[in-house]
């Protein structure tokens, strides 16, 4: 199972990028020597002929941002992500695209049981049934949580710091 159906009942969801594996962008704009139907390719089918000649560097994980969804999607008949597009404002992001997809095997919503997604982010609304954007842009790709609301990004750390074991936690600090 992937997200539960309950999920599609939120338009606005707020996501928080995480380090995970790290970020990366990738630069496709410059591959001037694709025709316009190999532009409409899917990132992730690029070939090795195409793959040798991509730009990626890595890239500082984004500051979170709030996203309205414009559609789900589905894998194997289990809701697996969602499309949406960056609303908050003065972020670097601000009116790009980005497409959400569960990582892990399990039941996730957005409020007590987010998932940790891969998430990418790109100036240009996905296609397909597993959107994907096609090449000729710049993509953002990395991991993310998607809540509900702030408050329950901040549930979410309250309760990591109360079940951490960890000697930072045991013993906080004290600030005077």
């Amino acid at each position: 199972m992937g997200m539960k159906e309950e999920c599609k009942n939120y338009k606005t969801v707020v996501v928080e990028p995480i380090y995970g594996w790290g970020w990366i962008f990738t630069d496709t704009k410059d591959l001037s020597y694709l025709n316009s139907e190999e532009r409409k390719i899917p990132f992730s089918h690029f070939d090795e002929r195409l793959a040798r000649k991509v730009k990626a560097i890595s890239y500082d994980v984004p500051k979170a941002f709030s996203c309205e969804i414009d559609s789900f999607f589905y894998f194997k008949n289990e809701l697996r992500g969602s499309v949406g597009k960056i609303t908050e404002k003065d972020h670097e992001f601000t009116d790009y695209w980005t497409v959400f997809s569960t990582r892990n095997v399990g039941e996730y919503d957005f409020t007590d049981n987010p998932a940790r997604y891969h998430i990418d982010i790109a100036c240009e609304p996905p296609f397909g049934k597993w959107p994907e954007f096609a090449c000729g842009l710049q993509i953002y790709s990395g991991m993310a949580y998607v809540y509900a609301s702030i408050a329950d990004i901040q549930k979410r750390h309250i309760r990591e710091r109360q079940e951490c074991r960890c000697y930072i936690c045991l013993f906080p600090l004290k600030i005077l």
